[in-house]
């Protein structure tokens, strides 16, 4: 099997920068069966100011199953905002939204989560 895996960044200007990805892959599933996954992401980031930035991605990733004929298209969107307290602490907070569409029975599922988290580093 080959796989293949792309990585594009762009620098727009000091304070943005964009990236993109393509993949196409193969992974075992939780039951052990092996998946092809082709994945594509675009996203960015941006320093808003010397103290708060914003980054946001869009995800994509169609499983086909190959040992039966279930496959899932997963499509997900992250959006985030970093505060650096200073150069020690920063918080972040995000959400990300998940639905997965499956041709199998009861694997369809839509997911909203919000994350905040606080950094110290020494």
């Amino acid at each position: 099997t080959l796989a293949i895996i792309s990585n594009f960044d762009l620098t727009v200007s000091d304070k943005t920068k964009l990236r993109a990805s393509i993949g196409n892959d193969y992974r075992s599933g939780a039951t052990g069966a092996t998946q092809e996954v082709l994945s594509l992401s675009v996203g960015g980031n941006s320093a808003l100011s010397d103290v708060l930035s914003a980054d946001a991605e869009l995800n994509y990733s169609k499983n086909d199953y190959k040992s039966s004929t279930r496959s899932d298209d997963l499509w997900s969107l992250s959006l985030g905002a970093t505060y650096k307290y200073n150069k020690y602490v920063s918080f972040k907070g995000g959400y990300n939204y998940q639905n997965n569409s499956s041709n199998s029975a009861g694997s369809d599922f839509k997911d909203n989560t919000f994350a905040v988290s606080a950094s110290i580093r020494y």
